[in-house]
């Protein structure tokens, strides 16, 4: 195993650093601790105009877009995040960004590059967003496929990328415990023996709290 701090969280050792290295700075500057909250506050801030992108550009009526860019932001996780230290809301704003920023159908106005970036930022938060990889990388197909163009970026991106993504803790967590995600005797309880009951039960969560 191996620790950068000793505290009761094992995973804040071995998952993604990129909240903290954003507020490391803001420590160094200000000698204080009071305007931690920045980052997600500004997060908070940005999220309407990044979801009524995100929901126009999946075909949504102006009307419904604007509705739900103020309703969804409410969002009790994201709403008392927002004046806090929790990594939660700043992981699904550079998501939401990034799907955002992907060519849609009724916005033409794109940032591939912006798009992997912002991906890869919501990984390096923690290594429990890289399940968000998925949809991500569906959608940049499906766009790749109908604009050749969108592949251009993705070769000089992907360098930078890598760097603020999860990927290079992954490396550490494998050099220093055997296992790419930190935790090889899985005492986190983060990863599933049988995927097809994990799935499943995700699936019943989801309904339910959609509810």
């Amino acid at each position: 195993g191996w620790l950068w701090i000793t505290t009761a969280n094992a995973r804040q050792n071995y998952s993604g650093t990129g909240q903290e290295w954003l507020l490391a700075p803001i420590l160094l500057l200000t000698k204080t601790d009071r305007f931690l909250f920045l980052p997600n506050f500004f997060c908070f801030v940005l999220l309407p105009s990044v979801l009524f992108r995100l929901f126009r550009g999946l075909g949504c009526s102006g009307r419904a877009a604007r509705t739900w860019m103020w309703l969804l932001p409410f969002a009790p996780v994201y709403l008392l995040q927002a004046g806090g230290i929790a990594n939660d809301l700043l992981g699904a704003f550079w998501f939401l960004a990034s799907l955002a920023l992907l060519p849609g159908r009724l916005i033409l106005g794109s940032s591939p590059a912006g798009s992997i970036l912002a991906v890869a930022l919501a990984t390096g938060v923690k290594a429990s967003n890289l399940v968000l990889l998925l949809p991500w990388l569906v959608k940049f197909l499906c766009g790749a496929f109908r604009r050749n163009s969108l592949w251009r970026p993705a070769p000089a991106t992907a360098p930078l990328a890598f760097l603020v993504s999860f990927a290079p803790v992954a490396c550490l967590n494998q050099r220093h415990t055997g296992d790419w995600s930190g935790d090889p005797l899985n005492e986190g309880g983060m990863k599933t023996e049988s995927p097809t009951l994990t799935l499943a039960g995700n699936a019943a969560l989801v309904l339910t709290a959609s509810f």
